[in-house]
């Protein structure tokens, strides 16, 4: 498959009286964006905010961030399967991308109620522990600092439009996602459609004919599913070309990955500008053949399922003609046993593993890097832990909630570290600047 990436680098994002981008400069007609937003009945409450790099910003109750990308040629639409686009294969022909740029989901459910059984809030934290720490009531673990010592988040580095929605009431914690959600998307493709006919600053070439004169390398990412709560087309989780189910391994095109056809769950601008990806698909026909992406995903119910998936996975990473795969995780727990069966299957069919990770808290030196590891783990890559052992600066600005419920959140923040499921930023693929602090 070949696929022209195009990028606009974007130098600047300002309110105007129309949306369309000028020598770098994105503007943006607000009225318009709030229009985009609430579209949706289901919406009654909206803002929309602009944070950019080195605001004095906190960006809080983000569930998604979207970079704006348009096919300009090619089948399919970016960001396949999500709120109802189509299905068609991407990752072929031309797609503009607005580099530098992200449109965040700020989903504000203080206010919602229980949206379902025993759901008060769509996402929350041990908030028991961080309030006792100092952290405000209600706290959540998405938030986004513009500058400061806690500006570790790759986010922080992007001019974002963030839009503000007030969690509609009597929806259940999936179906308030879902409208924030179909609402960034509509906006997103609003700004992308500027960059249509834009020049970009550079076009990279993906061509992923397959060389098998060079050593066959896979990348394996295990992404959790969310399935178990939400069904199998829910909006909550981390879809691939819109399906959050649990299923046997995706054998996905690295260029189709450039296209959004794994995106949602918070995941989104994560894994279309994934750096594994990338590196492989630039290093292609060069010094290795990246024969393909190999999505697992995680969420079993006991060891019988867990292997039979690692099974799979290794068989297809074996015909594909794999000598060496980079395995990934999204998740912590009982699924990271998923992981490692991978990791230790692959090694036993003779396929090379390296096993790149974030490290679990240390629990003040009582707990282990790695929850478990087989014998077969012979390689590990490290991206530190969810630790910020600084803290957080105060700000002058707080974006992402509608009303008081952003009160505590303008002050010092404490440190975050030191306990199982406790993080500021999971950085599965390398794409944070924070870093371990114990070992």
């Amino acid at each position: 498959m070949r696929l022209e990436l195009g990028s606009i680098q974007v130098r600047g994002l300002e309110w105007g009286s129309e949306t369309r981008i000028d020598n770098g400069v994105v503007s943006v007609d607000r009225g318009e964006i709030e229009g985009l937003v609430l579209e949706d009945p289901q919406i009654r409450k909206a803002q929309v905010e602009i944070a950019s790099p080195g605001d004095s910003v906190r960006i809080i109750n983000f569930s998604d961030v979207i970079e704006p990308r348009v096919k300009v040629r090619g089948s399919g639409a970016v960001y396949p399967g999500i709120q109802g686009r189509p299905t068609d294969e991407v990752g072929a022909g031309r797609t503009h991308r607005l580099a530098g740029m992200a449109v965040v989901n700020c989903l504000d459910a203080t206010a919602a109620g229980e949206s379902g059984a025993g759901e008060a809030r769509t996402w929350s934290r041990d908030e028991q522990g961080l309030v006792a720490s100092g952290w405000p009531q209600g706290t959540t673990e998405n938030f986004i600092d513009m500058s400061g010592p806690g500006a570790v988040t790759p986010y922080a580095g992007l001019h974002n439009l963030c839009l503000v929605i007030e969690a509609p009431r009597g929806a259940t914690a999936d179906e308030q996602h879902g409208a924030a959600h179909a609402a960034a998307m509509r906006v997103s493709d609003r700004i992308a459609e500027a960059a249509r006919e834009a020049v970009p600053d550079d076009v990279e070439v993906f061509d992923i004919e397959p060389r098998p004169d060079l050593p066959g390398v896979v990348f394996i990412p295990h992404l959790s599913s969310s399935e178990p709560q939400v069904g199998p087309r829910g909006s909550h989780g981390i879809a691939v070309y819109g399906q959050v189910r649990l299923s046997a391994p995706w054998l996905l095109a690295p260029t189709e990955v450039f296209d959004g056809a794994v995106a949602g769950g918070g995941h989104t601008w994560i894994m279309a500008n994934n750096p594994v990806v990338l590196s492989l698909a630039r290093r292609h026909g060069h010094d290795v053949n990246f024969v393909g992406c190999i999505v697992q995903r995680t969420n079993w119910t006991n060891q019988m399922e867990y292997a039979l998936a690692a099974h799979r996975a290794a068989s297809l990473a074996s015909r594909l003609g794999a000598q060496g795969a980079i395995v990934t995780t999204d998740v912590r727990g009982q699924r990271w046993v998923g992981t490692m069966l991978t990791v230790q299957e692959c090694e036993r069919r003779g396929i090379n593993v390296v096993l790149l990770t974030e490290e679990e808290d240390n629990e003040d030196g009582s707990a282990p890097a790695l929850l478990f590891a087989p014998p077969e783990l012979r390689t590990v890559v490290t991206n530190g832990t969810g630790d910020v052992p600084g803290g957080f600066s105060a700000v002058s600005k707080v974006i992402g909630a509608i009303g008081d419920s952003a009160e505590g959140w303008w002050g010092d923040l404490p440190p975050i570290h030191g306990r199982y499921g406790v993080a500021h930023f999971r950085d599965w693929y390398g794409t944070g600047s924070q870093s371990y602090a114990d070992y």
